[in-house]
């Protein structure tokens, strides 16, 4: 379900009205190949999809829980909002560290804190340990998108330098000392659960 509305995002994040992307992982994007009004409908199609998935798995209260978690991160709240500010923002490249955070928080971070928390709810974490995941899930998303920003700027696209990132907004340096403290905060908190751990071996992967 998770998956179903990040690529819904995608789809529409591609779409003429937003970033007019024409490619998406190396492919043509959905409404390159298929033409605008699919590529709507194909995101509404997906977005549609997890709910279904969602309310068809519920088995218990934290279940539905865990669905109104991401439900929300997806939202007017969440990661709509952040796209709504993003969109404000546009290809403007004077823009602070704290506004492109706000839209990060709001945007990327959303998602992958209603993913964190979603599977802590399932798993009937306890208080504490949930809002050590909280804190988990902001510094991964930041840290996330300072090497996405790293990645951008080293692909072979033009645009890529004319948008608003933490590389413009801070100068590679600062920026990448943000991204080491984020990352190391992550690896602070997940080794409490042992180094062994999938989401420790991801952080060493991903960082």
């Amino acid at each position: 379900a998770i998956e179903l509305i990040h690529a819904y995002s995608l789809v529409h994040d591609d779409l003429p009205a937003m970033d007019n992307a024409d490619t998406r992982r190396g492919q043509p994007s959905c409404h390159a190949k298929y033409g605008e009004a699919m590529g709507i409908l194909c995101g509404d199609a997906l977005m549609n999809s997890a709910y279904e998935l969602m309310l068809n798995s519920c088995v218990d209260s934290d279940c539905v829980n865990a669905a109104k978690i991401l439900a929300e991160s997806a939202g007017s709240e969440g990661m709509i909002s952040g796209q709504v500010k993003d969109l404000k923002v546009g290809s403007s490249l004077d823009v602070s560290k704290d506004v492109l955070i706000d839209i990060i928080e709001q945007k990327t971070m959303a998602i992958i804190k209603g993913s964190i928390i979603a599977g802590a709810i399932i798993a009937k974490s306890s208080s504490g340990i949930i809002e050590k995941m909280d804190k988990f899930a902001y510094s991964l998303g930041l840290a996330f998108q300072i090497r996405d920003d790293f990645e951008d700027i080293t692909e072979d696209t033009s645009d890529n330098n004319d948008s608003p990132n933490f590389i413009n907004s801070m100068g590679e340096t600062r920026a990448k000392e943000l991204l080491d403290f984020h990352a190391n905060s992550c690896k602070k908190i997940i080794s409490e659960f042992g180094k062994d751990s999938f989401l420790y071996k991801f952080l060493e992967f991903l960082f």
